[in-house]
């Protein structure tokens, strides 16, 4: 407990205590939190936009994106994710298409359609099948 305390103070606190949550399986209080607090789901973007992030909290970022999604509160959220399009890494910038896919809108689709056209395989795969998910009719 004194732990987290001492990491509340600290701008990056808020993040490494969502990260361990996601790391250590209690994903489902990460999206209560984020149910009350959309406002987190700026936090989950720069989890996603973390090279250092490991896969377990990517996994459960990705599966609380998801969740959210289907209770509509993904809208408007593109904002967040779309300085991770340029990353240096190439799986934060495939993450990020993928998360674009599940937030939509016309913000993330002009990200999509700029991906395509990046220089890793991964990237533009998952871009174009998050273009094709964005504009095809329901």
């Amino acid at each position: 407990l004194r732990h987290w305390a001492g990491l509340a103070a600290r701008p990056e606190g808020l993040d490494l205590h969502l990260a361990d949550l996601l790391g250590n399986g209690q994903r489902a209080q990460v999206l209560a939190r984020t149910r009350r607090e959309p406002a987190l789901i700026a936090r989950l973007a720069a989890l996603l936009g973390d090279a250092d992030s490991e896969l377990s909290v990517r996994i459960g970022v990705m599966a609380t994106l998801e969740e959210l999604k289907e209770e509509g509160l993904l809208q408007g959220q593109a904002t967040h994710f779309l300085p991770h399009v340029t990353h240096p890494e190439p799986r934060v910038r495939s993450d990020t298409c993928y998360a674009l896919t599940l937030i939509g809108g016309e913000d993330a689709l002009a990200a999509l359609q700029a991906c395509s056209e990046d220089p890793d395989a991964e990237v533009r795969e998952t871009a174009l099948d998050g273009i094709e998910a964005l504009t095809l009719p329901s």
